[in-house]
């Protein structure tokens, strides 16, 4: 079957994915490690160190293989990779692959989840740089990984390994001619459209994960799917898109949303794997991830027409969206020089309120258990409410702000007995934070890190909040209408066409305006 989606041909996107591609051979040539023919990697673990075998290694094979370079070590790099999988057949990770050269033993089973969708890859885009004893190498490969894919098939809401393993079926199924793969791989598609459905995307808006979800469909898209899985996934992959461009943020060029999974520090500093995608199709500046580029930037198609029309959603933009498997819903507010988002539900490893403004500046703070974050418009301002409940107000509350150019600097001061004010001045107005309660507090600096520490008592009652106001130069207006048409709005995909989500409340953000959006039920069967 052919793709359903061509891949872009837009002259800036192909000079950047050319530049992220010429970054990561870059980054290989530096770090390969002749007597290992693998790309070295070293981090704190010791578990984490040696010749890399599960991601970056076919990534930098592959940018030299769609770059014209080196062959030779290409191949020798695919050889290493393949000789690194479990061959112990009384193993329960018999077929998966060794994250690291030199582990006696499979630590980390996802491996097997990354590196066999890109064996597909390059058997089918390179296969003419690949000689034939090679190919059927990598095929024999690919056939045993079942076995280990099979042995750690993970769950449905463990996002973005599972879509990794249905890619990999479907990789498996075109290399090998198995149709029992294929069928497992469809299987494995319509419980996770099922109960994604139902209950949301888990790892959603993460600035690691989420990249390596939409990098799973594309590789799907570019398997031998059937034409109504691949129309699903299209489906899918606009959906993920249409989360992403309706928090972009122009002014600042950040995609600007509370997210889960993240890693807020390279969030902030532009080195994620979702800045990548951001540099990659909006042209916002980024970081290099070096070998990690390549297989972000490879699978890479060009985003659809109709995702790409929520670029043009006028602002100030207001958005509330929900995950009712974990209770949390988001709220995202953006306007010409700034922009605002909260979430409340039950937290993990989620970001709970995350800010930018357009010289560069950001502001973000890590969830709490058991509080409740929210977004509004009052009195002319976007305002955000942190309120804890009896039993579990932490003891003190720390706020984080960066920027890329070293400014802003708070100034704290008391007003009276019930209000704290940090000024932080901005271009064109102030960013102001407001605690509506006395309380000690004290402020630490770091090279590039201004944290505004504030001590809360441990038994503070449900009225006790921190609040956080935006001010821009001129007030915003008290309501703001946003338009909604059939050609520009967003994620119900129902008998094969996009339908209008229609508002139902009247004070979603900003006064009576905004998109009322679920994350589950964003897609039926078409197939």
């Amino acid at each position: 079957m052919m793709n359903c989606v061509a891949p872009s041909t837009d002259q800036a996107f192909d000079l950047r994915r050319a530049g992220l591609l010429q970054q990561a051979v870059e980054d290989g040539d530096r770090r390969y490690r002749e007597d290992i023919g693998l790309v070295y990697y070293e981090d704190h673990r010791p578990t984490h160190r040696g010749g890399h075998v599960a991601q970056e290694s076919l990534g930098y094979a592959a940018a030299l293989l769609s770059l014209g370079r080196n062959p030779d070590r290409a191949r020798t790099l695919i050889r290493q990779v393949l000789r690194h999988q479990n061959l112990n057949t009384a193993d329960f990770s018999y077929g998966s692959f060794f994250w690291f050269a030199g582990q006696e033993r499979v630590i980390d089973h996802n491996a097997v989840s990354f590196v066999v969708p890109w064996l597909g890859w390059l058997a089918r885009r390179h296969a003419a740089a690949l000689d034939g004893a090679l190919c059927e190498t990598i095929r024999q490969s690919m056939k045993l990984s079942l076995h280990g894919l099979l042995a750690h098939p993970s769950a449905w809401s463990y996002t973005n390994i599972y879509l990794l393993n249905i890619a990999a079926l479907f990789a498996v199924a075109q290399a090998c001619d198995d149709s029992r793969s294929r069928t497992i791989a469809e299987e494995k598609w319509r419980e996770w459209l099922y109960y994604t459905n139902q209950y949301g995307v888990v790892e959603y808006l993460s600035p690691t994960y989420t990249p390596v979800q939409i990098e799973a469909l594309e590789l799907m898209l570019d398997s031998t799917a059937s034409a109504g899985i691949a129309a699903e996934a299209q489906a899918v992959l606009d959906h993920y898109w249409k989360d992403l461009l309706l928090c972009f943020h122009p002014a600042s060029g950040k995609i600007v949303g509370t997210f889960s999974r993240g890693k807020p520090d390279e969030y902030l500093q532009r080195r994620s794997p979702l800045s990548l995608l951001a540099h990659l199709h909006l042209g916002a500046p980024c970081r290099s991830l070096g070998c990690y580029n390549a297989t972000h930037a490879l699978a890479a198609r060009e985003i659809s027409s109709a995702a790409r029309e929520c670029l043009s959603a006028p602002l100030p933009r207001a958005l509330r969206r929900w995950l009712p498997m974990q209770g949390i819903e988001r709220w995202s507010y953006l306007a010409e020089n700034w922009a605002l988002a909260a979430q409340s539900g039950r937290h993990g490893l989620e970001t709970g309120v995350l800010a930018a403004w357009a010289d560069g500046g950001f502001f973000h703070k890590a969830a709490a258990a058991d509080h409740q974050n929210f977004c509004r418009q009052v009195d002319g301002r976007a305002l955000f409410v942190e309120r804890w409940s009896n039993l579990s107000a932490p003891v003190s509350s720390e706020w984080t702000l960066f920027s890329e150019n070293g400014s802003p600097s708070p100034q704290i001061r008391a007003a009276d007995e019930r209000c704290l004010l940090a000024e932080i001045g901005i271009p064109g107005g102030k960013f102001v934070m407001e605690f509506l309660t006395t309380r000690g507090y004290r402020i630490q600096q770091s090279e590039r890190f201004w944290s505004l520490v504030v001590d809360i008592p441990p038994h503070a009652g449900m009225d006790e909040m921190v609040a956080v106001s935006l001010s821009p130069g001129s007030a915003l207006p008290a309501k703001t209408a946003l338009s909604l048409t059939a050609e520009a709005d967003f994620w119900i995909f129902q008998d094969q066409s996009l339908r209008v989500s229609v508002p139902k409340k009247p004070d979603l953000l900003c006064g009576g305006a905004g998109w009322d959006v679920p994350c589950g039920g964003f897609i039926e069967s078409c197939g």
